[in-house]
């Protein structure tokens, strides 16, 4: 919303946020910086310093807008040094970036990755979506749809990383929001028998076999480990 001429507007969090356009840059786009603060008051303060800044020059002009792959590694560089992620989260989520989100074709030949950040839409997410679940990437294989809780995770960063890239006015709004989040769905495993319990306990104790005690715990009371 904008209040008294100034684009200001509330966030879900309860903080105030206003944003100050830059300079046009080298490809004669503009880009805007935003400012949160918890008061009005506390905002305006700090918009006017940004606006000291623009007019001192210490901001230079917007620059060449990334790609949507550049500002994913960006992004993902920053949690690795800020040391926030423990090392399997930063290999699930360079992992999930380079093969279920950069990659994906979302209009025409181009790629997710190749879309500039700032020309991201609500309908290249969904396309996104639509690929994973019907198409889904190659692998050694083939290309196979991914799991709906691959599909899930691919769109959980995105968000993520479009969050951020809001905050530091890089973009307007996060337009993975806007998207549908995937349903995750279970696969029902099949479960034993009493009979087969049975008798694959008798043939596991006429096997001797002396991990036989920890087989019964497990079996009757459900214990995975």
């Amino acid at each position: 919303m904008a209040r008294d001429g100034l684009n200001i507007s509330k966030r879900a969090d309860g903080w105030y946020q206003a944003s100050v356009e830059l300079p046009k840059g080298p490809d004669g786009n503009r880009a805007r910086r935003s400012v949160v603060a918890k008061t009005l008051k506390e905002l305006e303060a700090k918009r006017q310093q940004l606006l000291r800044e623009i007019e001192a020059g210490t901001i230079k002009a917007a620059p060449k807008a990334p790609t949507v792959g550049e500002w994913l590694d960006r992004w993902h560089e920053i949690n690795v040094t800020s040391g926030c992620w423990k090392p399997a989260t930063v290999r699930n989520y360079r992992d999930c970036i380079n093969f279920y989100l950069k990659p994906v074709p979302v209009e025409g030949h181009y790629k997710l990755g190749e879309i500039r950040l700032s020309a991201l839409t609500v309908e290249h997410v969904e396309a996104l979506l639509k690929v994973l679940a019907t198409e889904g990437v190659s692998g050694k294989d083939g290309p196979k749809p991914a799991s709906t809780s691959t599909q899930k995770r691919a769109w959980s960063i995105l968000t993520a990383a479009l969050q951020v890239a809001e905050d530091r006015g890089l973009v307007r709004r996060n337009v993975a929001k806007q998207a549908k989040p995937p349903k995750v769905t279970y696969e029902e495993r099949p479960v034993l028998t009493a009979q087969q319990a049975t008798e694959i306990m008798a043939e596991l104790k006429g096997a001797g076999d002396w991990l036989y005690p920890l087989y019964v715990l497990s079996i009757s009371t459900g214990v995975r480990q």
